[in-house]
């Protein structure tokens, strides 16, 4: 997959993350109009099976998210298991060990699945995807 795709696809799971979160930290609770959000990934985005994955992200403002999220990553883990359940992360555990070769496919699998979480959050991906796609970092 190019360098292209993925940085389309990053910031569409960015937004999708946000969108799927109301718009403020899963945490604290923080709006996104008083402090910007992060997307977390909980397993690293460097594997790319669950990168894109909706399941492996939550929406954490600054503070949260380098001070807490990757500061104890003990107790960031036992927060997120409770908030997806037991069931969603042994699911999300085993996508991250199954292996995975990207293809263009996959590139249209998760823009689609991307959006559809974005419209299910009230938002809309397709301007989020011009956005980034122009001057937006």
């Amino acid at each position: 997959m190019t360098r292209r795709l993925i940085k389309i696809l990053d910031g569409l799971w960015r937004e999708a993350i946000k969108l799927q979160a109301g718009n403020k930290c899963e945490f604290c609770g923080a709006p996104r109009h008083i402090k910007p959000l992060h997307a977390h990934h909980v397993i690293p985005r460097t594997n790319y099976r669950v990168r894109w994955e909706p399941l492996n992200g939550v929406a954490l403002c600054y503070r949260c998210h380098m001070h807490w999220a990757h500061k104890d990553a003990t107790a960031f883990t036992a927060w997120f298991k409770q908030l997806v359940g037991s069931a969603r992360y042994r699911r999300l555990q085993k996508m991250r060990q199954e292996y995975y070769d990207s293809t263009i496919r996959d590139f249209s699998y998760y823009k689609g699945k991307l959006k559809n979480v974005g419209l299910r959050g009230g938002g809309n991906l397709g301007a989020a995807l011009a956005t980034i796609r122009g001057t937006r970092r």
